[in-house]
């Protein structure tokens, strides 16, 4: 970033969409493309996307990003209040799943980019004793 930019940002999201949300947002499949909405595209087509549509339209929806102990707790704690939808993001895999890729990476030292010590569900914490 040179002195006096503004910060520029990228954001990843993936999500699944029924094919009839995606036909109404003109998308088509292409495995392993990205496809980049216009705000022309979007509007209108809020009702689609989100999985209760009158909840949507009476609560406001947070996005939470890591499922780390904090964005858990965040998440637990906006739900439990009613007083909006969170939608918590996580970029690694489930508990359950991310035991395969860590045993691999400690026995074999192979790498999964999307599951390992710092993505996935419960963050960096759940594979640690507590000692730095």
């Amino acid at each position: 970033r040179r002195k006096g930019s503004d910060p520029k940002y990228t954001y990843v999201i993936d999500i699944d969409l029924t094919r009839q949300a995606a036909r109404n947002l003109g998308l088509a499949p292409q495995s392993g493309k990205m496809e980049i909405l216009d705000d022309n595209k979007l509007k209108g087509q809020d009702d689609d996307i989100a999985n209760n549509a009158e909840d949507s339209q009476a609560k406001p929806r947070i996005v939470i990003v890591g499922a780390g102990p904090a964005g858990l707790f965040c998440a637990l704690s906006l739900a439990s209040s009613g007083l909006c939808t969170p939608i918590l993001l996580e970029r690694g895999q489930p508990v359950e799943t991310r035991g395969k890729s860590i045993g691999a990476l400690i026995h074999r030292r192979c790498v999964d980019p999307e599951s390992n010590f710092s993505f996935g569900e419960g963050g960096a914490g759940t594979w640690s004793d507590g000692k730095l």
